[in-house]
């Protein structure tokens, strides 16, 4: 199933066949922006990020607008809260049976049962507006993610093998769900703290501005053709993923009883990852671990897809983040146009020191506290 995804959704070549759709996206919220700084107000980034990119998600997995009669949103957060709560069941097993304490699987039961309505509603709807295949509608002007997956339905998930596995309605709702769940939370989350860093490091977000001026100029919007040549933003993206890894953790089970450091862990054990930890110990990033210097990065050829020890962002190995192209490619257009099109200044005459960067635990790592700043527009051309 992971090689149809990332065969079929997220290979470089759809990703950037949905460019026009990020683009589209971006700029009107940079529209919305600019009027918000016409008229001097303090803008919520953490929520015009979150609204941006399950806007963006919406038109490239289902092909319509966020609206709230279908408010997938809503229910995807609540499941992710839920699931990354504390759950005495987790620690004592037998009391799972209960379900007293928190009611977490009576509530994940009844997110799912609402969640599989709405896809249900949706996927209805592409069948009504196209043809039963799952072909797209004549009048639009690309295919969806559900799109294709409903033309695959009925067909075998490897297409070496007639005998394997086939597509069923079923699957399309997981692989829907998945992606959804994970290009609202994961995407926004490092793009806010991109931001909270940068306007906690003036010196860097003038060293990023500096280079969207000179590689793009201030007569023109970021484009995503430029996203190669933004090598200043590349590390600053890199020194935010090891600093606030959007999933601090995940999870490997072992196929067999090894040995680690002395230690003897036995078959199917269960071996949690902690890449929020590995992204600040010394013995790995020297004593200035806890600081955020993107610079570092100049020296550390350290790769996205996980190859070195230290630095996981997106996972590694065979299970690793289908999405990563296109999750990067959503983050760094992102950042780069808000940056590039405004500076930014902390509210009420706070100092960078004074921002809040505490994080709030859940299945991601997301801030504490909503990010809020002044922007001024800053591009000699008009949006």
């Amino acid at each position: 199933m992971k090689r149809l995804c990332t065969s079929q959704l997220l290979s470089a070549s759809k990703v950037s066949s949905f460019a026009g759709v990020r683009e589209r996206e971006v700029e009107a919220t940079v529209k919305s922006i600019k009027r918000a700084a016409a008229r001097g107000e303090v803008v919520n980034i953490t929520e015009a990020v979150n609204h941006l990119v399950e806007d963006t998600t919406y038109k490239i997995v289902m092909g319509r607008s966020r609206d709230n009669e279908v408010d997938l949103t809503a229910l995807v957060h609540e499941a992710i809260s839920v699931s990354g709560a504390f759950n005495i069941a987790d620690y004592v097993p037998w009391l799972g049976s209960f379900d007293l304490l928190l009611g977490s699987t009576r509530r994940l039961k009844k997110i799912a049962k609402a969640v599989d309505q709405v896809l249900e509603k949706i996927i209805e709807e592409h069948h009504t507006r196209g043809s039963g295949s799952g072909a797209c509608h004549a009048s639009r002007d690309h295919r969806d993610f559900i799109d294709i997956l409903l033309s695959l339905m009925n067909q075998p998930v490897d297409p070496r093998d007639e005998q394997s596995q086939v597509m069923d309605r079923t699957n399309v709702k997981a692989i829907l769900l998945d992606t959804i769940a994970g290009s609202f939370e994961t995407s926004a989350t490092v793009i806010v703290w991109v931001l909270s860093e940068l306007l906690k490091h003036p010196r860097v977000m003038r060293n990023l501005q500096d280079e969207l001026a000179n590689l793009v100029g201030l007569n023109k919007f970021v484009q995503e053709t430029h996203l190669t040549n933004l090598s200043y933003l590349d590390i600053v993206i890199k020194e935010t993923l090891r600093l606030h890894p959007a999933g601090a953790f995940f999870p490997r089970e072992t196929i067999k009883d090894t040995m680690v450091n002395g230690y003897h862990i036995r078959e199917k054990t269960i071996i949690i990852i902690n890449l929020w930890a590995l992204g600040r110990d010394p013995k790995a990033w020297s004593n200035n671990a806890n600081e955020f210097y993107p610079e570092r990065f100049l020296t550390k050829n350290f790769d996205y897809r996980g190859y070195s020890f230290q630095f996981k962002p997106f996972g590694s190995g065979s299970r690793g983040c289908p999405g990563i192209h296109l999750g990067l490619t959503m983050v760094k257009l992102i950042v780069a146009q808000l940056v590039h099109c405004f500076t930014w200044e902390l509210p009420s005459n706070m100092t960078p020191d004074e921002l809040d960067m505490n994080e709030k635990f859940a299945l991601t790592l997301t801030r504490a506290k909503n990010l809020h700043a002044v922007p001024t527009y800053r591009l000699l051309c008009e949006v």
